[in-house]
């Protein structure tokens, strides 16, 4: 720490702190493809390092490209392992294939009674929550979590009860929430996250049964081939072939009678 402090205050440093120091590699990888996209717009088909050129610009690209998916990834599982500390009584959230939508807070109605509640919406599931006087620091309280791909969405139309409202019910069970959203913006837009997701789930489960049909096909396929290659058509025995099957009956005639010819 005293290094730092003392790091800090010389004037070599022109003000920058530890911190943007430590930024600046990555600040600097991300530049290196515009670095190459001009040098690139000044270099002539023809110069021996044109192509080079280009190879390293794709090449950096795919870098930056997986830099930053790693970036977004960590800054996710560290948003799912923040989430999972501030709400007291949650199921683990934290798993590599989940993402975090996002976070409303908002009015719920459950059995014709209205709450406030918290709503968290990730790739799989929904969590609904309630505000609680912090402690420690935990300030939300587990209600409810919703695997998605059991749900449905139902558009409400305006009433006399809640408006800019939709429906989350259960496909096979008698559990459904109705949220009411604060705008119709807002209601359009929660809507519009949960339909991709949902639509993410069907393609997975069409590609999945569209690959256990292919399978189902060719297992009869290869079925099929065996049942022509066993069928027989004509029949030409030899003298050794009708000797084989001749022994083969007696064995057969003294295993079931226990009688010798």
């Amino acid at each position: 720490r005293e290094f730092v402090q003392v790091a800090d205050g010389d004037p070599q440093v022109r003000g920058l702190n530890m911190c943007a120091f430590l930024i600046k590699p990555m600040q600097r990888l991300c530049k290196y493809p515009l670095l190459l996209r001009e040098l690139l717009k000044a270099t002539p088909e023809t110069h021996p390092d044109y192509k080079n050129i280009i190879d390293a610009k794709d090449e950096v690209c795919e870098v930056v490209a997986y830099v930053n998916e790693r970036k977004r990834m960590g800054e996710n599982q560290q948003k799912l392992l923040d989430l999972q500390h501030r709400i007291d009584g949650c199921p683990k959230l934290v798993s590599e294939n989940r993402k975090f939508i996002r976070e409303e807070y908002t009015v719920i109605y459950e059995n014709k009674q209205k709450f406030k509640r918290s709503v968290f919406l990730f790739s799989d599931q929904l969590i609904i929550a309630k505000k609680v006087k912090q402690k420690g620091n935990k300030d939300y309280g587990f209600i409810e979590s919703l695997m998605l791909k059991d749900l449905k969405i139902i558009d409400l139309a305006d009433g006399e009860d809640f408006e800019n409202a939709f429906e989350l019910a259960h496909k096979t069970e008698p559990k459904k929430f109705t949220v009411n959203a604060s705008s119709g913006d807002e209601k359009r837009s929660f809507i519009k996250d949960l339909k991709a997701i949902l639509k993410e789930f069907q393609k997975a489960e069409y590609f999945a049964n569209k690959d256990a049909m292919i399978r189902e096909k060719e297992e009869r396929e290869a079925k099929r081939r065996l049942l022509d290659s066993l069928r027989v058509t004509e029949v030409n025995p030899t003298q050794a072939d009708n000797q084989d099957v001749w022994s083969l009956g007696l064995v057969l005639y003294q295993m079931s009678t226990g009688r010798e010819l």
